[in-house]
């Protein structure tokens, strides 16, 4: 759970709330400013006391509840909705996901196999970080992360001077992959061929459908365009993973 991004939450809070609902906030009698400048100063210095409030509110004890009850997540049909489970729920949900994910599409390793392959110079695989999004359905996608640096648990941990642990930062899949995409990219550049009609990028998306556009508006300027879409079910759960 996440306070909004690029928004004081105060603001938020603030919306549909009057200083004057607030009786601890009113000035006394004797004290109470008459209109005009004075007035307006003293509205302002009751909002800027509520907001603050507000502020201490949620991020001491709403944010911190929420943390501990929900979980933030976002789904495949969502966009850029976010959508918060109830913590118990969300973790029987990703055990039974990753049960299956682990039937299906990885191999278990002991930690003794897992610290040499990931310790070797030149063999080292690199690693990766799985999440589990929501789809509609019922179901999870899994997304493996290979852009960012993973941090190693239990006995892949190194030990610092004086007995304290520390995490040690694996590198990403990316990062082992980096001198051979250089070459595939070269051979792509050289033989275009190669790829067929698949693009590796959405500037070469661009480009396709760029030119599409300006030989149709010269062939047929007065005809429709018109677009469908498909989906294939299970798409990535009927390849073979071994």
């Amino acid at each position: 759970v996440e306070a909004p991004s690029g928004r004081d939450p105060a603001h938020l809070l603030l919306r549909g709330m009057r200083t004057s609902e607030c009786a601890w906030m009113q000035p006394l009698p004797a004290a109470a400013p008459r209109g005009g400048t004075a007035g307006a100063a003293a509205e302002r210095r009751r909002q800027a006391d509520l907001a603050s409030l507000l502020r201490w509110l949620a991020h001491r004890l709403l944010l911190p509840l929420a943390r501990r009850v929900f979980v933030a997540s976002r789904n495949t049909a969502s966009g850029g909705a976010r959508f918060y489970w109830p913590r118990g729920v969300w973790i029987r949900l990703q055990r039974l996901a990753l049960r299956r994910v682990k039937r299906t599409m990885l191999e278990g390793l002991s930690r003794d196999r897992a610290a040499t392959l990931l310790g070797e110079p030149g063999r080292a695989i690199g690693a990766s970080r799985l999440r589990l999004l929501p789809k509609p359905g019922a179901s999870f996608r899994p997304i493996f992360d290979l852009a960012r640096p993973a941090i190693s648990k239990h006995s892949l941990t190194a030990r610092r001077a004086g007995g304290r642990v520390a995490r040690l930062l694996l590198a990403p899949v990316n990062a082992q992959l980096r001198h051979p995409f250089v070459e595939l990219s070269r051979a792509a550049r050289l033989s275009p061929g190669l790829l067929g009609t698949s693009l590796l990028s959405l500037d070469a998306v661009h480009e396709r459908w760029r030119a599409f556009a300006a030989e149709r508006r010269l062939r047929a300027p007065g005809c429709a365009l018109h677009f469908g879409s498909t989906d294939l079910v299970a798409c990535y759960d009927t390849i073979d993973q071994r």
